[in-house]
């Protein structure tokens, strides 16, 4: 696969954008690896600056050929789980609403 690519400017300012203002981290890991890609870097070497893996840095670009900046936005799974179950944060409401939680009793 030819690794290095001529940005427009507007696509090079959008990379840009997206890699230090989007508040999901992976989206601007997406960004910077896209920008080293263009830059020259192998794909190798931006696997090991990002952390991900080479097949990853690959799909992005495949997705950045077939979508654009929105083929990059989506797929945002990240996020940790919830700690506690729905049915847990309803006790400790119901709980909280039916008695007296002061230090004093």
């Amino acid at each position: 696969m030819k690794s290095k690519r001529v940005l427009s400017e507007p696509e090079r300012i959008t990379l840009q954008q997206l890699a230090l203002n989007h508040p999901h981290r992976d989206v601007r890991t997406r960004g910077t690896g896209l920008l080293m890609l263009t830059r020259g870097l192998k794909p190798r070497q931006i696997a090991v600056e990002t952390g991900c893996s080479v097949r990853v840095i690959y799909n992005w670009v495949h997705t950045w050929h077939d979508f654009g900046i929105a083929g990059l936005l989506g797929g945002h799974a990240g996020g940790r789980y919830p700690a506690m179950t729905s049915e847990m944060i309803a006790t400790a409401v119901e709980i909280a609403c039916s008695e007296s939680l002061t230090l004093s009793r």
